[in-house]
């Protein structure tokens, strides 16, 4: 199985997981970037590089897990624009890669990781998920999943 990581999942690796008192969780994320069963959109990238140097350095190691924006994925995310207006905040200054973790998916056929909830103004990934029949879970369940344990 393919997965489409966000933002959100990184993040809480690095604030809730530290990589020193966590090493197998980090191990077991490395090794599914490194074996491409896990991938990250450029703008994912893009916006951990906003936030905080250090994991964008990490997550730099695993170059071939980093996909660009190509036409298709470009295409899936005027669509997803397009269909769920709600998504896109005017008031909004920062870039969001949210669409492109899901339009990643749905190119990928891939499952998408997010920490994201799905709430009242419905700028969710796991709604726009739900309405894209794109299957999504948190990082706990990918984890069980993939057979950690601690």
């Amino acid at each position: 199985m393919t997965y489409s990581f966000d933002t959100s999942v990184f993040i809480e690796m690095k604030f809730k997981y530290p990589k020193e008192k966590n090493k197998k969780l980090w191990q077991i994320i490395s090794d599914r970037l490194k074996t491409h069963k896990i991938l990250v959109s450029k703008e994912v990238k893009i916006e951990i590089h906003q936030i905080t140097d250090s994991l964008d350095s990490w997550l730099g190691q695993f170059p071939r897990s980093i996909i660009d924006s190509t036409t298709e994925i470009q295409r899936e995310v005027t669509k997803i624009e397009n269909r769920y207006t709600e998504m896109i905040d005017p008031q909004s200054t920062h870039h969001s890669a949210d669409l492109y973790v899901i339009a990643l998916a749905k190119v990928f056929n891939a499952i998408v990781v997010s920490q994201e909830k799905i709430k009242g103004a419905r700028r969710a990934i796991p709604y726009i998920c739900q309405k894209e029949q794109i299957e999504c879970k948190d990082l706990v369940t990918f984890l069980v999943e993939e057979g950690f344990n601690t």
